[in-house]
């Protein structure tokens, strides 16, 4: 748990950040009413998350964080970790997760269609019913990854590591091998 002082010294970060993105004090001091941790950032505010983000200005660590049910297209998490993350039904389509810690992380029925994982680590995520119809998993890292009932279909599958994946009842037509 953090003290109020590490709270305050985030929170003073959050706003200096969003200043360097040229936005107004007072959007910044709404965004701070309402958001005292770069978790609840990313929750309630995944624009300014992701460009913050694109520009090196966020922690890289979210083990275990819940975002069940997050909705977020389009956004960049490149090269954060979200290991043991529970993203179970979050919607990340089109969104940007190259090279992002995925590992032991329940993705169970999130939208990924479209997603950027290439590099991604993925060991011994939780899959099951994932749609990642157009995603790219380019050297992305499946082992032992459940995939059972997932949507591969017009997925790029180069240089995949699929050792000990449970492949049962996956859709993958017209995939990129």
């Amino acid at each position: 748990m953090k003290t109020n002082h590490e709270n305050e010294l985030i929170a003073a970060e959050i706003v200096a950040h969003c200043a360097e993105l040229g936005l107004k004090e007072d959007t910044a001091q709404w965004v701070l009413a309402e958001t005292k941790t770069y978790g609840q950032l990313l929750r309630l505010h995944p624009v300014i998350f992701t460009r913050l983000n694109e520009r090196g200005l966020v922690p890289r660590q979210y083990q275990g964080i819940n975002l069940e049910g997050f909705t977020a297209p389009r956004v960049t998490l490149r090269g954060l970790d979200f290991s043991r993350a529970n993203l179970r039904c979050a919607w990340l389509a089109w969104a940007n997760l190259s090279e992002t810690n995925l590992s032991h992380a329940d993705l169970q029925e999130a939208n990924l269609r479209g997603a950027r994982l290439t590099n991604a680590d993925l060991t011994g995520a939780n899959l099951v019913g994932a749609d990642l119809d157009c995603a790219d998993l380019t050297g992305a890292n499946l082992t032992g990854a459940n995939l059972r009932g997932a949507n591969f279909r017009g997925a790029r599958l180069h240089n995949v590591q699929l050792e000990g994946a449970q492949l049962a009842q996956i859709s993958s037509k017209y995939s990129i091998l």
